[in-house]
């Protein structure tokens, strides 16, 4: 029993090991512009769809919608594995009655 549990330990470490020494490339999408779905990608800094410049020329409701619903990645890949590290924020969206 200790002898098979000592196996299934050396594997299940065997395997970490080599799944940490996988090489995985980053790519950020503020740097390689691959946001889709706004209205100026060129001066991508958030994901808006609306790029920084207007806020202060647009209506404070208009402006508070310019959210990123409707903006999307656009990428092709042969990788057999993605990793997708994103943070929110501003998790609430203001609701017209």
């Amino acid at each position: 029993m200790f002898l098979k549990a000592s196996f299934m330990a050396l594997m299940l470490f065997s395997l970490l090991i080599v799944k940490g020494q996988q090489k995985y490339t980053w790519f950020s999408p503020f740097e390689d512009k691959h946001v889709e779905g706004r209205l100026d990608y060129q001066k991508l800094t958030a994901f808006n769809r609306l790029p920084d410049e207007p806020e202060k020329q647009v209506r404070k409701p208009v402006w508070d919608r310019a959210n990123a619903a409707g903006v999307y990645i656009d990428f092709q890949t042969s990788a057999s594995e993605i990793i997708v590290q994103y943070q929110v924020t501003g998790i609430q969206q203001p609701r017209s009655s």
